[in-house]
This record gives structure tokens, C-alpha cells and sequence, in this order.
């Protein structure tokens, strides 16, 4: 704006008319980072962890290790996003205090507190006469604290703050030295441009929204010169060139690594069109009334255009407006719309983004853009009332009741079922929140809700397998196998080569003592992912369970454990498995008389499981009867701890019998005989021996 309309560069009015908060001088930055350490005091006594928190910082190893950090630089998918500086801090974070969420909570506030006095600062430099209100604002405004109480949104505290440094820097020491002097600079051999060029590097790679601060830059010195010089931006390629690498990069992660790609992400030129222009003015409604505030916005059905491509219709002919007005009312508020909506454009559904899966808009998309229109509000406000001493009660009633509503919003990041509940609660068509919600809800075993908020994400869509699968865990887990049966089914219809859907259908089959069709499901599963090791070893324990029925052999049970032990050598199950398959081999093996391959099977089974009751006494026994008497002596004697009844006792006394120890035998068949009075072979044995000690 023009001194001469609404005068934002002026501290006061022609008849010297002084604004309150002026009187603060010195105080007024530390008021704004007060109120902001004040207003945010909630999350960092209650704010947790939240959705994708875990992703980025409990479960993410490279913060544990000295090489993670270097990963987090030189590796781009050895991180949830390729923001390193972000991660950077969170490794910092991470050896100071862990898995503390205290300690992220408190830092993402003080970043927001720095950006809030940094935008006073930045104001104040460009002679905004509103820089307090618009900073104060800024600090407190409940369309922040997505940004400031969610921890991995660190990506906008963090790139706001190198954003503000870079413009204050840039703004301080190079642009007015060329206003003031109005001659051309050697810009290019000032470190002033290098250093505004290093912290601008340093906010992309916090994140690449903010590749529209040459732009935004731009705007500025036309704002306050109502001209662009080649001096103006020529400087300024170089920041256009790399921000452009830096969002096209993005922009490819984003696609292939986050996975912002295929049906949910095909759209129009004209439905992206209408997207961009809903979105600037909902983002612009927020800023005004923000209420309600939702992690999850509704939507937008873009099956039929209709009214909706009034939005961005109204949105350039506002721009156009604004334009031919200039004159007469300011270049302010055509530069605040174009800082607005250029710094929006990453996000306006040109570019795609995961979020845009379940919404099209998001609180924390518009951390930086609500700048532009908090201080335009700010000072037209202030222009018209600055002669008004009401007007004084009014900007803190103001101020008080933004405090209170980005307060009470903080209560929703106490937990992810906290999250998610407020979600819901406010927009109840939220899949995502519901689909989230019942997972938490499932995993401390509360699957009734957790199955009635699946059942919400299916009439939302009815074709996500995901939830109908998660939706048949729950019920399995309640005991409800030929329910669950049915939503396995489901869900493999829409996705028919999910290893994990037909591995969960076959556990099921199991429950239900479906062993045949356990087996092909289990097969299938190993046919999507060959490398599945548990769905290798559940294969044979539903071929062992046919073949104890009859129904097909135990090599073939044996073979898919041995199959799963070349996977993971040290899998239990498999090893216990190998070893029973062998057992039951080898019985039969006994049955024909077929003593030496019987043997063979029961040695391989110890090699499996070396505790194998079982196999110690099957081997056992054979060794007896081929007389190798010390061998069964020794296996006997593994099995006694295991196994103290008669039998075994008996057995270690007849191999002692055996090996011409008679004086060692006796007490062994004494205890046997003990142990079962009524048996005279026992009894037979005992007496036995004793007369060979009296010989």
C-alpha cells in the first residue's frame, strides 16, 4: 500500500495519533514470545506423540546411530521425507533426551516463537505500522497449532524460521542500501547476498514450500518501490534456480517414495484448477473464522464441477480487481494476495501430495501464506482505528480469544486417539481418522468400536481392502473365525495378490480346522512374496495337520519347514516343526520294521529340537534294541530331567544292564519299580539285577 492511502509505513497518523502498542518499545518483542511460550504452555505439559510421529522419530533408526545422521543427509530414502535439516534436529533431540515427547514439543513451540518475533522484527524493518498487532496475531492464531503441537511439522517452524531470517537479512542489508541510495550495487561480491543465499538453502532443506521466497521477495520491493529494477531481480535467479531444483526434487520423492501417486491422485487440469481455487479461499476463511479447526478437512467430490469453478474464477478477478484499484486504494492488498496465493501454490493441488489422499487442505499448508493476510488485516484495521480508544479493548478481546481457541486446540495432540477422536467428532466423514481410530482401538483390544469405525471407513469407501482386512483381524481376534473368514474373502477380491491378506485368511482356515484350504491360501501367499517367512512355516504345520489326517504326507509337512529354516535358521516354530515331521517319519518307519531309516529321521529331528522328548526316547529305544547300549544310556539320561516317569528310568537301568553295570542298573529299577508297583516286568528286572551283583 501507498503511504498516501492506508498508511502501513507510518508509526503514526498525520495528527500524531500513537498506537498502543507502541508504548511497549524494547517490550514489544518480548511480549510477542511471551505470548507465545503462554499460549503453547498446554502442548508442552500434555502434547504426545501423534500419527506419523512415530514414523519420523520413535521408529526411525537413523536417529540412533552416528551413521543414521549421515544417512539422513546422503541417503533421500532413509527418511519418512527428504527434509535433512528437520531430521537433523531430530537426531540432536533424540541423544539429548530420547523418545521424550516433551523435549519436541518444547523446541517446535520455541521455533514458532522465534518466527513470531522474527516477524515483528521483519515488520517493524519494513515500516508495517501494525507489526505488533500482525505479529501477536501470528503468535496465537489457532490455525497454527497444527503446525506448532504436531511434531513432525517441525518441517514448518524450522523452514519458516530460516524464511524470515533470509527475508530480514536480505530486506536489511541489500535492498534498502539500493532504496535508499537508488544506485546499482555489486550485489553479487556482497556476503550480505550469500549469507541471505545460505539460510535460503537452509529452508528448503527444511522444506521446499518455501522455494517461492524470491517471489515473495519480489512482491516486497514492489510493494514498497512500485517498480522492479534489473538490480531487483536479476539477484534473485539464482534463488529461483535452486529453489526450483529443490521442489522438483520434492515433487519426484513425493511421487515415488511417499507414494503421491495413482487413482486417488488423477485428476484434471480443470479440476486441479477448481481445487487451487477452493483452497486459497477456504484457506482465507480460516484465517477469519477459525472455527472449526479439523486435522482432516471434508474432501471435495470433483465429480461434478458445476458452481465450484466459481472459485478460482473469483479468485484471479479478485487478483485483477486489486490490480486496476491500485491506485486508488494501495499496492497492499494486491501484493498480500499475491504473497498469499503464490506462497499457497505448493500446495493448491497442482503439485501432488500424499495429504491430498483424504483432503485437499490442511492447516499446516498455510503456516507461512497467513502472513500476507494477517498483516494486511492488521493494518487496515489499525488504519481505520487508530484515533479510536475502543479500539484498544477490541485487538486484545481479539488477541485473548485466539489464545484460548489455539489453547483448547492443543488438546487434541495429547495422544493419536485423541487425534482422532476430535476428528471424527468433527467431521465424521473422515476414513482416514476413523480407519486410524480403529487401529488404535485394535491394538489395545477394544475391537467392538474399532470394528464400528471400520465399518464407517467402508461406507466412505467401499473398496478399501485395507480396512476391510484390518476389519477381519478384529474379528478374528474376537474369536469370530467364520466372520472374519468373510472379510478376508472381501478384501482379497479388491487386492487378489496381497501376500499378508491370504496368509491372514489361512490362519483363520486354521481356527476353523480348514486345513486344505489353509494350505492353498498359505501357498498363495508365499506366490506374492516368496520371502514370507511365517506364511513358509505355517504351510507345514497345516501339511502336518494333513497328514495326521491322512490327507497327505509328512515330507511334504517336513519340506516346508526345512523351506522356512534356510529362510531364518534360528525360526523356532520351523525348527520344532522339522523335528516333529520327522518323528512322525520315523514312527512310521518303526511301524514297517524299517529300524535304520527310523533311526535317521529321529538323529534329524534332534539336530531340529536337541530337547526333544519324543525324539530322545524314540532314538532311545532304538539304540536298545540294537544293543548300542552306551548310546542309549546317554540319551536316556538327556530325557531324565525332562521326563522322570518309569519308562525312562527303567530304560537307563537296562542300557546300564547292558554296558555289565548290574550295580549301577539296581537302583535305577529300583525306582521304577517304585514308581509303578503294579508292574511285575519292572519288578522282574530289579530282581535281575540284583542277583548279577550278588554273582
Amino acid at each position: 500500500m501507498t503511504n498516501d492511502q492506508i498508511p502501513m509505513a507510518n508509526e503514526t497518523t498525520g495528527n500524531g495519533a500513537c498506537h498502543w502498542s507502541l508504548r511497549f518499545g524494547h517490550w514489544s518483542l518480548a511480549i510477542v514470545v511471551f505470548v507465545t511460550l503462554l499460549t503453547y504452555s498446554h502442548v508442552i505439559a500434555t502434547g504426545g506423540f501423534i500419527w506419523d510421529d512415530p514414523e519420523y522419530i520413535v521408529n526411525n533408526e537413523q536417529l540412533r546411530t552416528a551413521d543414521g545422521l549421515a544417512n539422513i543427509w546422503f541417503d533421500p530414502t532413509s527418511i519418512p521425507q527428504y527434509y535433512p535439516l528437520v531430521h537433523t534436529t531430530f537426531w540432536f533431540e533424540f541423544q539429548a533426551w530420547e523418545l521424550n515427547p516433551r523435549g519436541y514439543h518444547i523446541v517446535n513451540v520455541l521455533f514458532h516463537a522465534a518466527n513470531a518475533a522474527l516477524l515483528f522484527l521483519l515488520l517493524k524493518q519494513l515500516g508495517v505500522r501494525a507489526a505488533f498487532l500482525a505479529a501477536a496475531i501470528f503468535a496465537v492464531h489457532p490455525v497454527h497449532v497444527e503446525s506448532v503441537a504436531w511434531i513432525t511439522e517441525r518441517k514448518n517452524v524450522l523452514s519458516g524460521l530460516f524464511y524470515l531470517l533470509a527475508f530480514y537479512w536480505y530486506w536489511r542489508q541489500i535492498v534498502e542500501a539500493t532504496i535508499e541510495n537508488a544506485k546499482r550495487v555489486s550485489w553479487f561480491r556482497d556476503k550480505n547476498y550469500y549469507i541471505t543465499l545460505g539460510l535460503f538453502v537452509l529452508a528448503l532443506l527444511s522444506k521446499t514450500v518455501t522455494a517461492s521466497w524470491p517471489a515473495a521477495m519480489l512482491v516486497a520491493i514492489w510493494w514498497k518501490t512500485g517498480r522492479l529494477r534489473q538490480l531487483d531481480w536479476l539477484p534473485m535467479l539464482p534463488f529461483f534456480v535452486i529453489g526450483l531444483g529443490g521442489g522438483v526434487m520434492t515433487s519426484v520423492l513425493e511421487s515415488q517414495h511417499v507414494g503421491a501417486s495413482g487413482p486417488d491422485w488423477d485428476f484434471s487440469t480443470l479440476q486441479r484448477c477448481v481445487i487451487a481455487g477452493r483452497a486459497t479461499w477456504f484457506y482465507a476463511s480460516k484465517i477469519f473464522l477459525p472455527h472449526p479447526l479439523i486435522f482432516i478437512y471434508p474432501r471435495w467430490d470433483l465429480s461434478s464441477i458445476g458452481l465450484t469453478a466459481a472459485f478460482p474464477i473469483a479468485a484471479v478477478g479478485l487478483v485483477v480487481v486489486l490490480l486496476v484499484l491500485r491506485h486508488r486504494i494501495g499496492r497492499g492488498p494486491l501484493a498480500a494476495a499475491l504473497l498469499f496465493g503464490g506462497t499457497l501454490v505448493p500446495a493448491l493441488g497442482f503439485i501432488n501430495v500424499y495429504p491430498m489422499l483424504y483432503s485437499f487442505v490442511a492447516d499446516h499448508f498455510q503456516y507461512l501464506a497467513s502472513i500476507s493476510l494477517i498483516v494486511l488485516a492488521a493494518s487496515v484495521w489499525q488504519h481505520f482505528t487508530i484515533e479510536k480508544r475502543w479500539a484498544v479493548g477490541v485487538e486484545l478481546a481479539l488477541l485473548a480469544v485466539l489464545a484460548v481457541l489455539s489453547w483448547q486446540q492443543q488438546s487434541a495432540y495429547q495422544n493419536t486417539e485423541a487425534l482422532w477422536r476430535d476428528t471424527v467428532a468433527k467431521n465424521p466423514g473422515a476414513w482416514m481418522a476413523h480407519y486410524n481410530l480403529a487401529n488404535e482401538l485394535s491394538a489395545r483390544g477394544d475391537f467392538q468400536e474399532a470394528i464400528e469405525h471400520y465399518q464407517q471407513v467402508i461406507v466412505v469407501r467401499p473398496n478399501d481392502a485395507q480396512a476391510l482386512h484390518n476389519w477381519a483381524r478384529a474379528l478374528q481376534d474376537m474369536g469370530q473365525a467364520a466372520a472374519a473368514k468373510q472379510k478376508f474373502l472381501a478384501a482379497i477380491v479388491l487386492e487378489s495378490e496381497n501376500a499378508e491378506y491370504y496368509y491372514n485368511l489361512a490362519n483363520v482356515e486354521m481356527q476353523l480346522r480348514q486345513f486344505q484350504e489353509a494350505r492353498d491360501h498359505y501357498v498363495k501367499a508365499l506366490k506374492y512374496d516368496d520371502g514370507f517367512l511365517q506364511a513358509q512355516s505355517n504351510l507345514g504345520v497345516a501339511q502336518l495337520d494333513l497328514a495326521r489326517a491322512g490327507e497327505a504326507r509328512f515330507e511334504d509337512a517336513r519340506d516346508a519347514f526345512l523351506a522356512a529354516l534356510k529362510m531364518n535358521p534360528e525360526h523356532t516354530q520351523a525348527a520344532q516343526g522339522a523335528a516333529v515331521t520327522s518323528i512322525e517319519i520315523g514312527k512310521r518307519h518303526i511301524e514297517k520294521r524299517a529300524f535304520v531309516a527310523a533311526q535317521q529321521e529321529f538323529e534329524r529331528a534332534l539336530k531340529h529340537a536337541p530337547n526333544s522328548v519324543e525324539a530322545l526316547r524314540g532314538l532311545g529305544k532304538l539304540h536298545l534294541r540294537n544293543r548300542s547300549y552306551k548310546s542309549a544310556e546317554v540319551l536316556f539320561r538327556r530325557l531324565l530331567p525332562m521326563d522322570q516317569s518309569a519308562p525312562v528310568i527303567d530304560a537307563i537301568g537296562q542300557a546300564l544292564m547292558g554296558q555289565n553295570n548290574p550295580r549301577a542298573a539296581v537302583p535305577f529299577f529300583e525306582k521304577a519299580a517304585q514308581l509303578s508297583p503294579e508292574s511285575a516286568e519292572y519288578r522282574i528286572r530289579m530282581q535281575e539285577a540284583r542277583a548279577a551283583v550278588k554273582n
